[in-house]
């Protein structure tokens, strides 16, 4: 499974914004392991999510049952002191949350990969597809996707799926693979940004990236064809 590696690999927050923050570490299940239930990735969200279900922003509230993930204000300061805005446009949601018979799914995209939380609903396990996973960027350029506790060493092989039991919680993020630029990515360095955080930034506002997010439920995959959009960017004061 895994988030480690990105985790590893990448690094940020949206609920509509870009973010820097290096999440804290958490239990989970061996990353990788075919079948293996989602207890909890090792990487939370980072500032700026807001989940299904959370108070609103602004008001410091915990999510019930993971206290990792706390409500802040939608728009997160780079450490570079920009602000990006992002919407999922693409499909249907409310306020990037996507709310379904069997599962709620919520994301957030930062400047170097796209957090999201699954709240299983129902009582039968679901699993996350990664291998079907595609991520495309700005300029229309297509990857396989890589994850928290994915290692340099394997960001080419076939990803194995996640299980996640019924009525359970899993957070986790996904980023393109080329991303990776040597193996200090592993250990959380040696990765390059999705996203400017100079003054090259301003001319991302308006573009769109997306990616092909895959579930199986009910032992039938289930895809989303998710685009985001910058809405804004605001410079350093």
């Amino acid at each position: 499974m895994g988030v480690a590696a990105m985790g590893m690999l990448l690094g940020g927050a949206l609920a509509g914004c870009g973010g820097d923050a290096a999440p804290p570490p958490a239990t989970a299940p061996p990353p990788g392991a075919p079948g293996a239930p989602a207890t909890g990735p090792t990487g939370a969200p980072p500032p700026g999510a807001v989940p299904p279900g959370a108070p609103p922003p602004g008001t410091g509230g915990a999510v019930p049952g993971d206290p990792r993930l706390t409500s802040q204000p939608a728009d997160g300061l780079l450490s570079t002191g920009w602000r990006y805005r992002f919407d999922l446009v693409s499909p249907a949601n409310e306020n990037n949350a996507i709310r379904e018979r069997a599962v709620d799914l919520y994301f957030w995209p930062d400047t170097t990969r796209v957090w999201f939380q699954l709240q299983n609903r129902v009582g039968q396990p679901l699993k996350i597809l990664w291998n079907e996973f595609r991520f495309r960027d700005t300029d229309n350029r297509v990857f396989k996707v890589v994850h928290e506790g994915i290692p340099y060493e394997r960001r080419n092989d076939p990803l194995d799926y996640t299980l996640v039991a019924g009525n359970q919680r899993y957070s986790d993020w996904f980023a393109p693979v080329d991303l990776l630029e040597d193996p200090t990515a592993a250990q959380g360095g040696g990765m390059r940004r999705l996203f400017p955080t100079d003054g090259m930034a301003a001319s991302f506002v308006g573009k769109t990236f997306g990616a092909t997010f895959v579930l199986e439920i009910d032992g039938l995959p289930k895809q989303y064809d998710l685009i985001f959009k910058i809405q804004s960017v605001i410079p350093p004061r």
